[in-house]
């Protein structure tokens, strides 16, 4: 909470108005997509990530949750399998 006092609401702000916008651009996205998050996170994260798997244009999308993760999903104990999903994911792609 310490950290939070010494931010400045400005900051604050301008994060929501980009998180806002983010969102409302959502249905632009045409290229492939693969959402992670971590299921040890607070559910609202999962929320978050079926709102933007729903949410997206794209047909070429994948969502998938990693059982032992928190929201810091690459440094975690799953980190060797989200490196690895990520990699096959970009090297999947069609440059």
């Amino acid at each position: 909470m310490k950290r939070l006092q010494n931010i400045s609401i400005d900051s604050l702000v301008e994060f929501q108005q980009l998180i806002d916008i983010t969102m409302d651009k959502l249905a632009l996205l045409t290229s492939p997509i693969r959402i992670l998050y971590g299921e040890l996170d607070e559910p609202l994260y999962k929320e978050s990530a079926e709102v933007i798997f729903q949410s997206v244009a794209t047909n070429q999308k994948t969502m998938k949750g990693y059982p032992n993760s928190k929201h810091l999903m690459t440094l975690g104990t799953d980190i060797n399998d989200v490196n690895k999903d990520i990699l096959t994911f970009l090297n999947e792609l069609t440059w």
